[in-house]
């Protein structure tokens, strides 16, 4: 392994390391074979689509606005049922995920409960405003591997104008309960925040990395652990085709006008035009956000000097949004590597696309897993997306961007020449890809 690939699999990247795949040779194996015919590792269920926010940039935010989809929760018996499918076909790790927010759906600790009990290993991806006592217990005794909260302002104007609530301090106690009630319930489960960069809140990044290291030190003393929060995460925001929450258009026009009067027309513009053309954050906002992670962020962790939080961003995403290149890659190799199910049952290879009938491979509430996975539609759908989409009409820089790199790698070298270069890498959770 080259110290370029070591040091993203160790440094800034964990736990969004793209290499987790080199830690299951089973599937390795089955991607020589046929790199299509991989039996994926994770899969991301949405228990739900309905939601407690209105994010502007959420990524099935038009699903959930136009009412495309006729099921917006899943039923616990069906739930429950696809979980059995999962582990009796070899998924390893279940996220509990949007979506809408997982945790509105009535039944989220049983079903979290019920994974855990067939051995499948879970994680819950949450906004964080929804959080009594019972609720937090039950989520953490079921020992999650991460809880990661999805909280992306620094300032309670810019998070009630983004996400239509004004919960700015309720989240973040929320945030801090988290981190209390998991010292003596699941000490084992990373607790994160994520910050999904944009335009609205690029200038706000050190004010959130304050409010993260006040609760880590208030949490710290309270409970003697030293590291009550394991990450804050800060990852670029992407406009897919069906992302956005538009309907609010007298709050949308506020957020406008506060980020013209705040920092100018450019910003003005660039937040119009992701909202209203469909265009990607600026080059300009990409290199603030990533001049501001690693020449505020970092050094103001260390001056800390008792924090453990870890600094997590995927720094080549970061850098290929501002060259503003073609995907270094020529093939999605990575979607068979991974479910996304639909909380009406719809089965995806692809977070992207997901919500999009088009793009369902089956459905698992009215065929077998294990048929749809032997059948032929996983291959015709990579073949769609390849030769269709993803040099045209998928987003420049998805989610497994990196994965993606490496796969195309290892796959243009042959298995004898990778096999002998893939060498030790050290990553955490596994089993989410």
């Amino acid at each position: 392994m080259n110290t370029q690939t070591t040091r993203l699999a160790n440094d800034n990247y964990q736990p969004l390391s793209p290499y987790k795949f080199l830690h299951h040779p089973d599937r390795l194996a089955q991607f020589w074979e046929h790199c299509y015919d991989v039996t994926p590792v994770t899969a991301h269920l949405a228990p739900t689509l309905y939601c407690n926010q209105r994010c502007y940039f959420c990524t099935y935010g038009q699903y959930k606005e136009h009412g495309k989809n006729s099921m917006w929760q899943m039923d616990i018996r069906d739930l429950k049922d696809c979980l059995d499918q999962l582990a009796e076909n070899g998924i390893k790790g279940v996220i509990f995920t949007g979506g809408g927010e997982p945790t509105i759906y009535p039944h989220l600790v049983e079903a979290m409960a019920h994974a855990r009990s067939l051995g499948l290993d879970i994680a819950l991806n949450t906004n964080g405003y929804r959080c009594s006592d019972a609720l937090l217990d039950g989520i953490l005794l079921c020992q999650p591997r991460y809880i990661r909260v999805s909280f992306n302002n620094g300032r309670a104007l810019t998070q009630r104008l983004v996400t239509g609530r004004d919960n700015f301090q309720q989240v973040l106690d929320h945030i801090a309960r988290m981190a209390e009630r998991k010292a003596s319930l699941s000490p084992a489960t990373d607790l994160s925040v994520g910050y999904v960069v944009n335009t609205v809140n690029v200038h706000e990044m050190l004010d959130f990395l304050r409010h993260i290291l006040g609760i880590e030190a208030s949490v710290r003393r309270k409970t003697g652990v030293a590291n009550p929060i394991y990450s804050v995460q800060f990852r670029p925001v992407s406009n897919f085709e069906h992302s956005k929450y538009v309907a609010d258009e007298e709050r949308l026009a506020r957020l406008a006008a506060y980020l013209g009067e705040q920092y100018g027309q450019a910003y003005r513009d660039e937040l119009e035009g992701f909202l209203f053309q469909g265009q990607q954050a600026s080059v300009a906002t990409m290199q603030l956000a990533l001049e501001t992670i690693q020449t505020q962020l970092v050094p103001a962790l260390a001056q800390d000097g008792a924090s453990k939080i870890k600094i997590v961003y995927p720094e080549r995403k970061y850098t290929d949004l501002i060259a503003r290149a073609e995907k270094p890659y020529p093939l999605c190799l990575s979607c068979p590597w991974y479910l996304f199910i639909w909380p009406d049952g719809n089965l995806y290879s692809c977070v992207e696309w997901a919500g999009n009938p088009q793009f369902a491979i089956g459905n698992i509430l009215r065929e077998r897993l294990a048929d749809v996975l032997a059948g032929p539609a996983r291959r015709e759908m990579a073949d769609k997306i390849n030769q269709g989409y993803l040099h045209h009409k998928c987003v420049a820089v998805c989610a497994h961007h990196e994965m993606n790199i490496l796969l195309n790698r290892l796959y243009a070298d042959g298995r004898e020449k990778a096999d002998g270069n893939l060498g030790d890498v050290t990553v955490r959770h596994e089993n989410f890809l």
